[in-house]
């Protein structure tokens, strides 16, 4: 509608940032800021259009700078600005950039609440599965994390992230069974090869329940091995990762 509105007349403001705001909205930052630039040319020296171009552009860096610090492993900085986008739009780019991040720094929760906001508004958003999938594995909640990342992996067999993560947790959960079925039997060094090759998969952030509960697991094996040092080595890095365990 927006589009044929501009047609009709491209001089229309409301039109123009009618059209940049629900591109956005659809994640679509990039085609935002086209159509900006396009009505500053239509309706030159509009106030309200230039605003919008100045604040989408703003968003634009925001997110590539995001985006880099993710690929860079500096979640931090990753969170910090998508926290500045989404006062800008909550569209399902920034709301699971945020996820993401949150992933990365071990707090589980907020990413959960995050996609779960998407998948109601979009049920086919095969990332919001991928992430949240992550999320509850990394609480060691893999049954749910599982079922979270095959049905990303439904909605689109092919989506690299999706699969990549499932690969990743999938063997993580099943070092962690063998490692407790090996404590079950009392064979303790197979544990703790188990809840090692664990860790080793999962590549789980050092603060998060996983990686605590995992080390503590460990710790106990190593216990009853009377290998006392790496015992309480692992019990440091447990109330490291989760002070209160």
């Amino acid at each position: 509608d927006c589009r044929r509105a501009v047609s009709l007349d491209p001089g229309y403001v409301k039109g123009h940032l009618r059209l940049a705001k629900a591109l956005r909205e659809l994640s679509d930052v990039t085609g935002a800021e086209d159509a900006l630039r396009r009505a500053a040319m239509s309706c030159p020296g509009n106030k309200e259009i230039a605003e919008e171009l100045r604040k989408t552009g703003s968003l634009a860096t925001h997110l590539a700078g995001a985006k880099r610090a993710i690929e860079e492993g500096d979640a931090g900085r990753a969170l910090e600005l998508y926290t500045s986008a989404l006062r800008v739009t909550q569209c399902a780019e920034v709301t699971l950039g945020a996820a993401r991040a949150e992933t990365g720094l071990g707090r589980c929760d907020r990413a959960m609440r995050l996609t779960l906001q998407i998948i109601r508004e979009d049920p086919g958003n095969v990332q919001a599965y991928a992430i949240r999938g992550l999320a509850l594995c990394l609480k060691a909640d893999f049954d749910q994390g599982m079922k979270h990342l095959k049905e990303s992996l439904r909605l689109d067999p092919d989506h690299g992230e999706a699969q990549r993560l499932h690969r990743r947790m999938k063997r993580a959960g099943n070092a962690m069974e063998r490692g407790r079925a090996a404590v079950a039997k009392r064979d303790f060094a197979v544990a703790v090869e188990g809840f090692t090759e664990a860790l080793d998969a999962a590549a789980a952030p050092e603060q998060c329940h996983f990686t605590a509960t995992t080390l503590a697991e460990r710790a106990n094996a190593h216990l009853r091995l009377k290998d006392l040092d790496a015992a309480l080595a692992d019990c440091a890095k447990a109330i490291a990762s989760q002070e209160d365990h």
